[in-house]
């Protein structure tokens, strides 16, 4: 009888072991495979229900854990919008492209479930851990990316070539301005490094700026730490870097994200100031002195709401105007199936129909452009119904990083949720595992981590 107790925490203790470890790996998903990212969550699903399997007696006379109502209401509240695209693949009419869609978000419902069944193994330690590889990877991928840039200078630095003049129109002018070519090469980098590294400029822009807040925030809290100059550097190399690839969205998160959390804080008012004060002097000095950011702030604000018309050239996109056009047919499409969307797989067929027949048929059809909004998106996918359960899953989610003061978490959920207004973060594996994975760690590990604190 005690061999066979051993033998079953002998067998807890490993499984929980490997649990750990999994979860660590998972941390670094920034500089992982597609291919890898998959086979070790399909692993670390096993191992989190395997281990729910060996403790759910101990755990529910321990403490009536699993009997927690307000952990049910979270894990419902979190996987009730994915729930619902799966019930919206029933009035699609291209059935694959929505299973395919669905296969791809699966995550969305994985992270949650996985986290509620196995939380009891993980602690704000944990958490903190898993942020510092995070951090390890975003840093490695960055690195990466600036050797590549520095030894491919000629060519992100060199004349346009008439491949490039030819795609933007511009192979018969015989001067360009300043500012033509300057957008001409920033779309020349961010291709570059997009395809050096397979990720989107958008999603390594969010996953620094998450960095960088976990940085600073660890610097200010140790200002005698001994890798102060350290902390200082890596900090300098983020942001440059993330100023240099230029997503608006993430960079204007961050900022306004760092506002919100200083103002509503416990900090005091000369605190609250400078830190405000500073915020938007970098914003004016960042945009006086870095090209990048100058041209595509005067892009949005030279565009304004217009859209493309359907004879304009080449010449006349930009990624403003074409998130415009984007946001019109959206809206038409959501405001003919306001109540249940037209569902997950034909979203993307009647997006493309409205954006060549409506706006423009030759800049539209060189690829899929998705809603750029990932409110829209689940309105589209599955009507206001599904936008509701998506929008009470962030509240759920802001209630609990007031309740017990967790700055990280209101930090990510505020900063998401800004990112959410103008990207369809769930849409890559990229953003969804970013998302998910946080998200579930801050939503369900909070019940073990005794040194948090409610209001």
């Amino acid at each position: 009888m005690r061999e066979n107790i051993n033998l079953g925490n002998a067998k807890e203790w490993l499984m929980g072991r490997i649990f750990l470890f999994l979860t660590y790996i998972l941390a670094l998903f920034p500089i992982l495979t597609y291919g890898l990212r998959s086979i070790i969550t399909i692993l670390w699903l096993i191992t989190s229900v395997w281990c729910f399997s060996v403790a759910k007696k101990k755990l529910c006379k321990k403490n009536n854990f699993y009997d927690n109502r307000k952990l049910y209401i979270r894990l419902l509240a979190t996987i009730s919008p994915y729930i619902l695209l799966v019930f919206s693949l029933t009035y699609s009419e291209n059935i694959s492209e929505g299973a395919k869609n669905l296969v791809q978000m699966v995550s969305l419902l994985v992270f949650p479930v996985g986290l509620f069944l196995s939380s009891h193994r993980l602690n704000g330690d944990h958490i903190k851990k898993v942020q510092i590889l995070f951090i390890s990877a975003v840093v490695i991928l960055v690195v990466y990316q600036i050797i590549h840039s520095l030894l491919n200078l000629n060519l992100l630095l060199g004349d346009l070539t008439n491949e490039e003049l030819k795609v933007n129109g511009l192979l018969d002018r015989i001067t360009l301005t300043n500012s033509e070519i300057n957008k001409i090469k920033i779309r020349r980098f961010r291709k570059f490094i997009s395809t050096l590294i397979d990720t989107h400029p958008t999603y390594q822009a969010m996953w620094i700026g998450f960095s960088l807040y976990l940085l600073i925030k660890k610097l200010i809290n140790n200002l005698r730490f001994k890798y102060t100059f350290t902390y200082i550097f890596i900090i300098i190399v983020l942001l440059s870097w993330m100023l240099l690839i230029s997503s608006r969205m993430p960079l204007i998160a961050s900022c306004l994200t760092i506002m919100v959390i200083i103002y509503f804080g416990s900090f005091g008012f000369k605190t609250k100031v400078f830190t405000i004060l500073g915020v938007l002097l970098f914003s004016l000095l960042s945009y006086h002195f870095i090209d990048t950011i100058r041209v595509r702030v005067n892009q949005a604000f030279d565009t304004g709401i217009s859209t493309l018309k359907l004879n304009d050239k080449v010449t006349d996109f930009n990624s403003v105007n074409i998130r415009n056009g984007i946001y019109y047919c959206g809206s038409k499409i959501a405001t003919n199936n306001l109540l249940f969307g037209v569902g997950i797989g034909d979203t993307q067929e009647l997006l493309n129909e409205c954006l060549i027949t409506e706006i423009n048929p030759k800049i539209y059809s060189w690829r899929d452009y998705n809603s750029h909004n990932q409110y829209l998106s689940f309105i589209l996918d599955s009507g206001i119904i599904g936008f509701l359960l998506f929008v009470f899953s962030l509240v759920i989610a802001f209630y609990v990083a007031i309740r017990y003061r967790d700055i990280d978490y209101l930090f990510f959920i505020t900063f998401i949720s800004m990112v959410f207004l103008t990207e369809n973060v769930l849409v890559r594996n990229d953003g969804i595992l970013f998302y998910a994975i946080f998200n579930s760690l801050f939503l369900f590990v909070r019940e073990n981590n005794k040194s948090a604190k409610k209001i």
